[in-house]
């Protein structure tokens, strides 16, 4: 292979594709990069990394400033990527050669890689499914934003480390939990397909969602994978395996009390309370009524204590019981929010209450619920 493009255009595909390379593999050529150059294709250069669980594949598509002198296959050293971030001038030339080895010119820099057999390289997972959901990434990202965070952390319950997606031809519900708090998010569609599909929550947070930009994108299940797309970038990520617990029933549908808030004072509240928490983050604190508002407590020993007075804007039904809760776990579910305000559904002392964003009466085609669960301070 032989081809002369911008050096920005490259670097930018390199930084997106790198997401998918391992951190430490037993097979060692996942850790390289997998280049296709075709100058008859309108993707006129292909990149695509692996870790075995997800995929990442970049187009690059043919344009006036992308000159392809001969067409080719090999697999780029990693180095490719560090390199081609610190070159100068405008445009870089990589010449591959019979040995799988790349030359890389750039102003007075020239550099030579050793690379390896693209045939070596695993095959890749094909998109088989004609059905897909499409919406702006905007969107995709805020469903993630919204439900991620409650996944589980530790590998007790391997499956809690997912975002669930409940696929319907009524519409999606997006879904995580540890077993002590809840996101979801409903949003309406009419859609051509139907399954629930698990997704490891970090995957989609840490790196698959930082591959995307402005537009659209589609959302494929394909077998095992589940993948999403634009007309640049193809993500590929490996299922779950194990039945996702039936979450719906703890969601309560009667409460005895229910109090709004302005959401911006509630996060800047908690996020000064969050000062005392001790390094276990097992603080709690404690909501009490007070007056035309309330009263939120905390207390850590050996370190001290902290209370903020905030007043709700409505109040609906009877006077609360005192409830704690993990700070922690209502910052970052009020944070994930849109709303000016948030509203608490709440049952009592020992059970699980709701915090849900005063929308609009307009906004009727996404609904989300956030769910914790007390704990006991005594």
């Amino acid at each position: 292979m032989k081809l002369t493009l911008p050096i920005q255009t490259l670097k930018d595909a390199l930084q997106k594709v790198s997401k998918g390379i391992p951190k430490s593999s037993s097979l060692p050529i996942l850790n390289g990069i997998h280049a296709v150059v075709d100058k008859d294709s309108d993707d006129a250069i292909i990149l695509t990394t692996s870790d075995s669980s997800n995929t990442f594949q970049v187009c690059i598509k043919k344009t006036e400033d992308i000159e392809i002198i001969s067409n080719g296959a090999q697999v780029w050293s990693p180095k490719m990527t560090d390199i081609i971030s610190k070159l100068s001038g405008e445009t870089v030339t990589i010449e591959g050669n019979d040995r799988y080895h790349s030359k890389i010119k750039a102003g007075k820099s020239v550099f030579e890689l050793a690379g390896a057999d693209p045939e070596e390289y695993p095959k890749f997972p094909k998109l088989d499914s004609e059905h897909s959901i499409k919406m702006p990434f905007s969107e995709f990202q805020g469903l993630i934003n919204k439900t991620a965070f409650a996944a589980a952390k530790t590998d007790t319950r391997p499956i809690l480390k997912a975002v669930l997606w409940d696929i319907s031809t009524e519409g999606l519900i997006v879904t995580s939990t540890d077993s002590h708090r809840m996101g979801r998010v409903y949003k309406k569609g009419a859609y051509g397909f139907e399954g629930k599909f698990p997704v490891e929550a970090k995957e989609l947070k840490e790196k698959i969602t930082k591959v995307f930009g402005d537009g659209d994108v589609e959302i494929f299940v394909s077998g095992t994978q589940f993948c999403i797309k634009d007309k640049h970038v193809t993500v590929f990520t490996r299922l779950l395996e194990g039945n996702y617990p039936d979450v719906s029933r703890l969601i309560p549908n009667e409460f005895s009390t229910q109090l709004t808030l302005n959401r911006k004072e509630l996060v800047e509240s908690l996020q000064r309370m969050m000062l005392l928490v001790n390094s276990e983050g097992k603080s709690a604190v404690t909501m009490e009524p007070s007056g035309m508002g309330i009263l939120l407590k905390s207390t850590t020993v050996d370190i001290g204590s902290v209370q903020e007075e905030l007043f709700y804007s409505e109040l609906d039904g009877d006077e609360f019981q005192k409830i704690a809760f993990s700070p922690k776990y209502l910052q970052e579910a009020v944070q994930a929010m849109e709303s000016d305000e948030v509203t608490f559904c709440l049952q009592g002392p020992m059970k699980p209450f709701l915090v849900v964003p005063k929308d609009s009466e307009e906004n009727k085609q996404l609904r989300e619920v956030q769910l914790i669960l007390p704990v006991r301070t005594y």
